[in-house]
Formats: structure tokens, sequence, C-alpha cells
């Protein structure tokens, strides 16, 4: 194992098993396993293009479900607000005094700062600027035309006073709300949690957060839901929960031996996404919607939003339902070719026999929505075989990939669209229990990648990720959803985007 008895000791401490830890190192010294897509799913071909005309329907049953009590939200909200202000770091490092030198420096050939010069020619537009403002009295003295330009004194403000770039970005202010007040990212998440249920309905929502930041992100919860009104916040209940560091992962250093502190313990580091599923297994409602928490927009551009994820609920829940009804046919009579057909035609399931029926009928089912390429960079759905006892249909991450293969770079050119992490998690009666949803995960598409921490190269393994191995042996659909539902927020500057405006 390369583990000391320390080590071991170590690993028991933290509720890990030592199995676990084994495997870990074995995979980091084993090297990449890639996956190997037949084509991409593109429309008509394994993503699904709803028609308008099912509305009704489709709307109706995701409000059945929400007054039901049904349907909650979980957010992965423990990310960093690191890379939002990374050029603007780097702009700070320059030591460059005023706007004017920054755009000469990206004139001249250091186009990281670029980000940074869009951000502070803007800068009184963002939300963020009645905050640095708050936090420098003496600026409200300058003109705002001199305050903006003075670009040292504005990041000063930004980094040592208000320490943005160390903070959740769940908690960075995004939009003006009007009023002079402005709202961070997850207070557009209950927003929208909002916005979704129907009147009466129970509102859910469920953040991942990390450990030191679970004491403002419930303040910041509290402030918020302050504002509304009091029946709406007599119905929303809103939860915490943080990874759990048994499922934090070793690395190995530049030498390839075990990575240590310097005090000689071993450096462990949070094992992904993948690490959640045991959070949604444990705090997810019935019909769970996930999405990212930078992905949200302000309240004139969130009506084509919501509708979009109410089809998607109401999809899932159609979906839902005839599953139940073949289940129920086959408790009392057996299979049936029509259930096989359907099996077979919505989600690409090969059943070797019919008595596998049942054990695929009873796996979590999601719908996951997808929109044109366009350019973005990450996960898109692919049709993969040879996967025996996983679906047909998967999520794949670009490191999963192999581009030095001519075969898998030809057919990933096809690609048509990308994974934007908009889900509806149908668990049925897979909740309550932290490892409820391991038996449905790739356990071989673990991820590895190179990290430098501090000083120190690592090569890193991470767990299959939430919505890609995590979720290999789940029923999938893919639904084609438009763009203007998928807005992420990656750097300060996106925020400068129509659908991030008033």
């Amino acid at each position: 194992m390369g583990l000391t008895r320390d080590d071991e000791q170590e690993v028991v401490a933290r509720g890990a098993q030592l199995d676990d830890v084994a495997q870990q190192l074995e995979r980091l010294r084993g090297g990449v396993v890639f996956v190997h897509p037949d084509r991409p799913c593109t429309p008509g071909d394994g993503i699904v293009q709803l028609s308008e005309v099912d509305d009704e329907e489709l709307f109706a049953r995701c409000d059945a479900a929400a007054l039901a009590g049904r349907v909650g939200h979980v957010v992965p909200a423990s990310g960093a607000a690191t890379r939002l202000f990374r050029s603007l770091l780097a702009a700070r490092d320059a030591g460059l005094a005023d706007l004017d030198a920054l755009e000469r420096a990206v004139a001249a050939g250091q186009t990281e700062l670029g980000a940074a010069g869009r951000v502070l020619r803007h800068v009184r537009e963002l939300a963020l600027w009645p905050h640095l403002l708050a936090a420098d009295p003496g600026r409200r003295e300058t003109a705002d035309d001199a305050a903006a330009q003075d670009l040292q004194r504005v990041l000063a403000v930004m980094v040592d006073t208000l320490q943005l770039h160390q903070q959740p970005k769940g908690l960075i202010p995004f939009h003006d709300a009007g009023g002079g007040c402005t709202r961070t990212a997850l207070a557009e998440h209950l927003e929208e949690a909002r916005a979704m249920a129907p009147a009466g309905a129970p509102l859910r929502a469920h953040f991942t957060v990390g450990h030191a930041h679970q004491a403002a992100f419930h303040a910041a919860v509290e402030e918020h839901l302050d504002m509304w009104p009091a029946e709406d916040r007599a119905r929303c209940t809103v939860g915490f929960s943080t990874q759990d560091p048994a499922t934090d992962c070793v690395a190995l250093d530049a030498a390839g031996q075990v990575a240590r502190l310097a005090d000689g313990r071993l450096r462990f580091r949070p094992g992904g996404h993948g690490a959640l599923l045991r959070n949604l297994a444990e705090h997810g409602s019935p019909v769970t919607l996930i999405k990212n928490i930078d992905s949200v927009v302000s309240d004139r551009h969130r009506p084509p939003v919501v509708a979009w994820r109410r089809r998607l609920v109401g999809f899932a829940l159609r979906l839902e339902d005839q599953m139940q009804g073949y289940l129920a046919e086959w408790e009392a009579h057996g299979a049936s070719e029509e259930a096989m057909a359907f099996m077979a035609a919505t989600f690409g399931a090969s059943l070797k026999a019919p008595e596998e029926l049942e054990t695929y009928l009873r796996r979590p089912l999601r719908v996951c929505g997808m929109v044109a390429a366009a350019g973005h960079v990450g996960g898109g759905p692919y049709w993969v075989k040879g996967c025996e006892g996983f679906g047909a249909v998967h999520i794949l991450e670009g490191v999963q990939l192999n581009a030095d293969d001519p075969e898998t770079q030809r057919r990933m050119q096809g690609a048509t669209h990308f994974n934007p992490v908009d889900m509806v998690c149908v668990l049925g009666a897979l909740r309550g229990s932290p490892t409820a949803l391991d038996p449905f995960t790739a356990s071989d598409w673990w991820m590895l990648t190179e990290k430098t921490q501090g000083t120190q190269r690592l090569r890193v393994v991470e767990r299959p990720g939430l919505w890609n191995g995590g979720m290999a042996k789940w029923n999938t659909v893919f639904v084609e959803i438009p763009s203007e539902t998928f807005n992420p927020v990656k750097a300060l500057d996106d925020l400068l985007g129509p659908r991030h405006r008033a």
C-alpha cells in the first residue's frame, strides 16, 4: 500500500476505509482509464426535444409533485471564488497603477489581464460596487470616474479588505436587486426555487458547503428570507451539509511517493464533486433538481429558466409514472415485450433477459438538460458501448477522453451539445442512507489529473463525478434546453453579460 502503521491509523480516524485508500493509490500509479465514446448524442439520437404542446401536462405534473412535498433543490455550493478574481489578482500583482496602464499591458500581449480590464472599466455597473464603497468610506468623497480608475485602490478593497477571492462563490454579490439591495448567487437560487413552487407548496433547498463557511451561509439565508413575505418564509426549509472527510483522497508527489504535509501526515484532498453523491442520497428529495451555484440570472430573465426547469421535472415524472406502471405489471405478470421495448427506446437499455427488467425499472432516474455547445469547455453527452451493466448514454468529461487518440478525436468533433449541470433526479426510495446510491456508480470511472498545491506538484485522483461515473448506472435521458437557461459565472466579467443585469 505504501502506508505506514501511523498512516493507517490516520485513515481509520478519518472514517475512511483502508481498502478504499489502497484502491486510490493503485489508480494513481496505474494511469488514466479512458472512456471510449461510440458517438456524441445529438438531437434525435440521444437528445430529446420537448414540444411546448405538452406544457399543460408537464407543468401540471410538476406542480402536483411540488404540492405533495416531493420536490426539492440540491446545490453544490462549496466552490471558492478564486477563479472569479484570477485576472484581477494578476493585475494587482503586476502593480499597474490605473486602467490606462492595464489596457496598455493587454495591448502589449498580457492577454490574461483582459478580463480585469473589462471588470474595472465597468466596475460601477457590478453589484459589487456598493459593497466596495461601503468598505472604503473615503472613496465616497471621490468622483465615481476617478474612484473606478484607481486600480490598485479598487483591488486592495476587493482583496485585502473584503478578501472576496477567498469567499465561497455562493456568497459573492451577483446582481442588483433594486432598492439599494444586491443578491448573491445563493439568494438567486432561493428566488428561483420560490418561483418554481406553486402557492402553498413546501419549498426545500439544500446547499453543500465547506466546513469553514457554514455559519456564513446560514446567516446569508436568514438575512435573505427576512425579506420574504411571512407565508413564503414559513413554507421554506433550507439545509446545509458538508462533504464527508471519509471521501477525501490521497495523492502522489512528483517523485511518485505518497504526498505528505510538512509534519509527515498524509496529504488528503477533496474527492471531487462525485463525493457529493452521499449528500444527495442523504439529503435529497424524492424529486431533486441539481444545478451549479453560479448558473443563475436576475429577476427579469428568470421566467424562461423556471419554465424549462418545470418542463424537465414534468417530463421526469411522466417517465417515472410509466416505469411504475411497468413495474406493477411485472410484479403481477412478469416482463412484457412492451416494457422491454420502452426501456430500450427510452434509455437504450439492452436487456439480455426478461429477468433483468425489474432491476432496470428500480434504478434511479435522471433527466439532464443539454445546451448547444457554442464553445463551452467541459463535459458533454455521448453514447458509450461496452459498459457492462451501465446505461447507453453518459456525460463524459474531457479528462475521461483520450485526446491523443485520433478515433476519439474524430468522434468528439461531431459533438453538438454541452452539459450545463441542470438535472432532475428521481430517487424514489433510494434516500436517507449515504451509501444508497453507491451501487449505481461506475466504480472504475475515477478521474486522474495533475494539480499544484502551494509549491508541490501533485498527481491527484477524484471519485467518479457526480453527473459522470457517479450516475453511470442511472436510467438517463438527455433533453435539449435553450442556451438562455445556462448563464454561468466563471470569471467576474461574466456578470457584465445581459442576463445578469437588472
